[in-house]
């Protein structure tokens, strides 16, 4: 196989971010509201947003596609500080993605409570 398979995990934002074992995650999703504007006006209605996360050399980077250029946002402390401030706001989701080996042991979490993952990502070239 020349690819690896990924899969994506829902992950209970109630949950403390110190259960995750951030060396065996590859990057994080976020679902999280946004307000829809155009120009200077803003419209007082709430859309869906995805934000990619994802380290580079043990560098966390936001990927927000509403950015110029992804923007640093530190290493594993200010990574969940990152986290912690979008989950705090209401109806925010967080999806973990990680190899189907590391879903398999749940080597992802810290912890021991079960979860599950809900899609797999083959990304292998045929």
């Amino acid at each position: 196989m020349i690819g690896d398979i990924y899969c994506f995990i829902c992950y209970c934002v109630y949950r403390s971010l110190d259960r995750l074992c951030l060396n065996n995650i590859k990057g994080f999703i976020l679902n999280i509201p946004s307000s829809i504007g155009w120009g200077m006006l803003t419209i007082p209605l709430k859309r869906r947003h995805w934000i990619a996360v994802r380290a580079i050399d043990n560098v966390f980077y936001n990927l927000d596609s509403k950015l110029k250029q992804p923007d640093v946002i530190g290493e594993a402390v200010q990574l969940k500080k990152f986290l912690a401030k979008k989950l705090s706001s209401k109806s925010c989701e967080l999806l973990l993605v990680v190899s189907s080996e590391v879903d398999i042991s749940k080597e992802w979490k810290n912890g021991t409570s079960p979860t599950s993952s809900f899609t797999q990502l083959d990304t292998s070239t045929t």
